[in-house]
């Protein structure tokens, strides 16, 4: 599993991006991690590439909070990463809750293998 997750992160998908943490609008963007610098990568500017800390199934705290009033809190296929600055970006893919979590698997394959074992700090 591990490995088709990382095969899935390596190619380009169309995800929805949450902004500002769920209070903002969701939009259409093309996802990827570039494997040898364990990046993941979302657009053109540096501020979109991210090093990944960790990876998790689901939207955070913070995030269902935000989102609870429009519905969409608990959407199918939603995930969200932590970078190393700390920040929380959430994501929605298609194909529900297996797809999510091929996306995790894969995130963290690369982040593993990019930086051994726990990550970069």
């Amino acid at each position: 599993m591990d490995e088709l997750g990382r095969q899935a992160v390596l190619q380009c998908a169309h995800v929805r991006k949450h902004t500002k943490g769920g209070r903002g609008r969701p939009h259409d963007k093309s996802l990827r991690m570039v494997a040898a610098a364990g990046v993941l990568r979302w657009g053109g500017s540096s501020r979109r590439n991210v090093i990944c800390r960790e990876a998790e199934v689901g939207g955070s705290s913070a995030f269902q909070r935000h989102r609870q009033r429009k519905g969409d809190a608990y959407e199918p296929g939603l995930f969200h990463v932590v970078t190393t600055t700390g920040r929380e970006v959430h994501f929605v893919c298609q194909g529900g809750e297996e797809t999510a979590e091929l996306w995790v698997r894969g995130i963290r394959a690369v982040t593993r293998a990019a930086f051994g074992k726990r990550g970069q700090e």
